[in-house]
């Protein structure tokens, strides 16, 4: 997904069934991203739905939630974190998949 910064695109991305259940898991709601930064769709039973965005507050954080071949109804989990800068969620709020999924890298 490429990066949105327009607050109607923004919404309608969380319109979308599995965003939207990906969001029983995120820390914040859709009305407090000012702008995703790169994301990515997953599968049931397969790889989670991720996604980097920086809030309107100015932190910037990392959403990953998934399910099962079932759905979201049967066994469903993620978790959100946010970090004060974009360095820092990159190094520690992502781990080398979910930073290679969403072409995000290490500054050295």
């Amino acid at each position: 997904m490429d990066h949105i910064t327009n607050p109607e695109e923004i919404l309608e991305i969380f319109k979308d069934y599995d965003w939207e259940e990906a969001m029983q898991y995120a820390s914040w709601s859709p009305d407090q991203v000012g702008e995703i930064i790169a994301a990515e769709n997953g599968e049931n039973d397969g790889c989670n739905w991720i996604m980097v965005v920086k809030l309107k507050d100015g932190r910037y954080s990392f959403l990953s939630a998934g399910c099962d071949y079932t759905g979201w109804d049967c066994q469903a989990g993620g978790h959100s974190t946010e970090y004060d800068n974009f360095d820092d969620l990159i190094r520690f709020g992502l781990g080398g998949e979910e930073r290679d999924r969403l072409s995000l890298h290490l500054l050295d």
